[in-house]
């Protein structure tokens, strides 16, 4: 593997947890929120659309999505990193591998 064992094993690990899928599911609500909050600014209730609404409401689309993934990450990659030093500290393995002589790859 590439990116370790250590990776390999959180990887598997956290696939399988229920909270994973509640992530992903709030993930795509959010996004499809934000296109629609989106839709409905630019374009509102008209039944057509022109070529110059369509591409603002796909610059805005697009600006939206990165909003929102860039605080999905901002919010959760603090909470994840807590949550795994916490684990590993609550099963002891914490000190072990603070003594352990492994390179950042591994």
């Amino acid at each position: 593997m590439m990116l370790g064992p250590v990776f390999d094993l959180e990887w598997k690990r956290m696939a399988r947890r229920w909270q994973m899928y509640a992530a992903r599911g709030l993930v795509g609500l959010a996004v499809l929120i934000g296109i629609y909050v989106v839709w409905r600014w630019h374009v509102g209730s008209a039944h057509t659309v022109t070529a110059r609404q369509a591409a603002l409401v796909a610059e805005s689309c697009i600006c939206a999505l990165i909003t929102v993934q860039l605080a999905i990450v901002l919010i959760v990659s603090p909470v994840a990193t807590a949550g795994a030093i916490s684990d590993e500290k609550l099963s002891g393995r914490l000190l072990l591998l603070f003594v352990t002589d492994l390179r950042a790859r591994e």
